[in-house]
């Protein structure tokens, strides 16, 4: 009887340790901004915000204006990218939402077409773009399996790192577009993006999505992808997208199942006087449910280029580690 006791004074305790944890995303940030005005050493910032249970997304509109006010340390910025990208399924801040009525099923219609005609031009037109890009790896791991998973992360060799060769054009991005041909949507909300009005569907991986053929001829388990895709209603550009999945690895007997998510973030790029929308950056995160070993592979794309078969593009060797 003492041990059932003991037990239900823990489980009240874990619980209540969670709510003091759990906050919308104004609360954190009101605590980031005490924190940094007090002169919070950068990675005690850092584990709040990783350790913060978020109730609504934390919006580029709330970090902005923290970056604005305060010098934030790079494992602050760190962390606050991670809890934005990891918070994107869930609901943004209500102040934040669009007050116009939700769509009806004409307006869903239209808008579902508007952006599959935007995936299929995108994935024609822009294997004629390259750009720079730079990768960081991160992991919760100092050493690999041989040390415990904590909420700090730390650069995994050999990254940080610039690319030698010429860096992977855009790609890489538009395959995450391919989840979303043949796929199954779902009206989820309004929201905001760059100051302009966006549409956000849920979508399931269609039974006969590129990625599902190709997955039916290796054998492969993986299991149908699913996610959110964040559009401008009247054309289709997309803001952002989520692409969630999980699989298993198998080496020397043993088994893994690695779940991962992929965020890409588009924005405006001016390439000769002309105004484009391209991936601008693009975030793996990696998760071995059996290990607990996370990975946070992170891609940022710059300086876009235009190549016809004329075209000759260099960028400067990587520099010296």
């Amino acid at each position: 009887m003492r041990g059932v006791r003991l037990l239900a004074c823990m489980m009240l305790i874990n619980a209540a340790a969670i709510a003091e944890q759990l906050s919308n995303a104004e609360q954190l940030m009101s605590e980031v901004s005490a924190l940094l005005a007090k002169g919070t050493p950068d990675k005690k910032v850092a584990r709040r915000i990783e350790e913060a249970h978020l109730t609504d997304s934390l919006t580029d509109r709330l970090t902005e204006d923290l970056r604005k006010k305060y010098r934030v340390g790079p494992y602050t910025m760190f962390a606050l990218d991670m809890q934005a990208h990891e918070s994107l399924y869930l609901m943004p801040p209500a102040d934040t939402i669009p007050a116009d009525p939700n769509p009806g099923t004409e307006e869903m219609s239209l808008m579902r077409d508007h952006l599959k005609q935007y995936v299929d031009d995108s994935m024609t037109s822009w294997s004629k773009f390259v750009a720079k890009t730079a990768k960081t790896l991160f992991a919760n791991q100092k050493n690999g399996y041989s040390s415990p998973p904590e909420k700090i992360w730390y650069p995994h060799e050999p990254y940080p790192f610039r690319t030698p060769e010429l860096p992977e054009s855009v790609n890489t991005p538009i395959g995450q577009f391919g989840y979303l041909q043949g796929a199954i949507f779902r009206w989820l909300h309004w929201d905001a993006c760059s100051d302009h009005k966006v549409a956000v569907f849920e979508f399931t991986e269609g039974p006969d999505s590129p990625f599902r053929r190709a997955a039916r001829q290796m054998g492969s388990k993986e299991t149908r992808h699913h996610g959110l895709v964040s559009f401008f209603p009247e054309d289709g550009t997309v803001c952002w997208l989520v692409v969630t999945g999980s699989y298993d690895h198998s080496h020397l007997n043993h088994t893994r199942t690695i779940a991962s998510t992929v965020v890409t973030v588009f924005g405006p790029v001016e390439i000769d006087g002309h105004r484009y929308w391209f991936p601008t950056k693009t975030v793996v995160m990696t998760r071995t449910e059996q290990t607990g070993l996370c990975l946070r592979n992170m891609m940022v794309a710059t300086e876009y280029h235009k190549v016809d078969a004329q075209s000759t593009v260099t960028y400067s060797p990587p520099r010296a580690q």
